[in-house]
């Protein structure tokens, strides 16, 4: 794939690959070896892709990253995963290549589900979760017997929340989604004749709540801000000219960045609250580890 500078702005409605992406926040140091360690995943969906950005931090985060019993597992769902859809046919050697990728270590098998709640004849269709860390989102591979590849950041939904979870992203990218279900909806948000980058929100059952993650930040570019404010459910504060930062119902921090050419660009007020080390590290000028 193709395409400019992820600080572009929209370049029509499904031309900007950027719309949605990424940052990974790691522990001092360990910033090469997370791009390292995504690298051979992120180059089977498209090694243009520059939507994973990895910045360290100055200081640790008081979160034991590695250390998580079964059980723990079995009962805390990541608030986000990142799945790729592979074609089956010509490439089939890469999809089972990228799943012994995440089957062998530092990767960990998080949880399974099975799609139709039978016993499937499609293993590569099993819907099998892997984890590196606590602070980091789950992975999966899934395969696509017809049509486009996909790259899709996909955020678990407390079932409280769902409805309000819908409406609050339908908000930020300003349209409704593509495909909507009881527990499951998704919105296109890139679209080129190969592949596409897809938001999706999935219901977790009953009274399972999702785990919000202090390491990963989903970032959506907006044309303005102004206008958004006075509809989102929790407070959003400024933390650039260009940069703010808010949480969804389910207590995700999310940036909203600003386009170039948005008609208003919003300055910074004084915030009433000291910066966080978080949200000063999002505001550094640096180049960033692109995978």
């Amino acid at each position: 794939m193709t395409s400019t500078s992820s600080d572009d702005s929209f370049e029509g409605e499904l031309g900007d690959p950027f719309v949605v992406s990424v940052h990974f926040i790691a522990d001092k140091g360990e910033a090469v070896k997370l791009r390292d360690l995504f690298q051979p995943l992120l180059e089977w969906i498209d090694p243009e892709f520059k939507l994973f950005n990895i910045v360290e931090r100055t200081e640790p985060n008081g979160v034991n990253n590695h250390k998580l019993t079964n059980g723990d597992i079995s009962e805390s769902t990541p608030s986000l995963a990142i799945l790729l859809f592979l074609q089956e046919e010509l490439l089939i050697g890469r999809l089972r290549m990228a799943q012994q990728y995440l089957a062998k270590p530092p990767w960990r098998f998080h949880h399974s589900v099975n799609p139709n709640g039978h016993f499937s004849l499609c293993p590569p269709n099993h819907q099998d979760y892997y984890f590196n860390s606590n602070e980091m989102p789950l992975w999966g591979i899934r395969q696509v017997h017809y049509g486009k590849e996909h790259l899709r950041f996909q955020i678990f939904c407390s079932e409280t929340n769902w409805n309000d979870m819908v409406e609050f992203y339908s908000l930020i990218l300003g349209k409704s989604p593509d495909e909507r279900k009881a527990d499951f909806c998704y919105y296109t948000v890139f679209s080129q004749p190969n592949v596409d980058v897809q938001l999706s929100l999935k219901r977790l059952p009953g009274k399972t709540n999702p785990r919000t993650l202090n390491s990963t930040i989903l970032q959506f570019k907006v044309r303005e801000v102004g206008s958004l404010v006075p509809l989102l459910p929790n407070t959003c504060c400024p933390i650039s000219k260009r940069r703010w930062q808010t949480t969804d119902y389910d207590g995700n921090r999310l940036l909203l960045q600003l386009t170039k050419h948005s008609r208003r660009v919003i300055e910074p007020v004084v915030q009433s609250r000291p910066r966080t080390r978080t949200e000063s590290l999002l505001n550094q000028q640096h180049p960033g580890w692109f995978v």
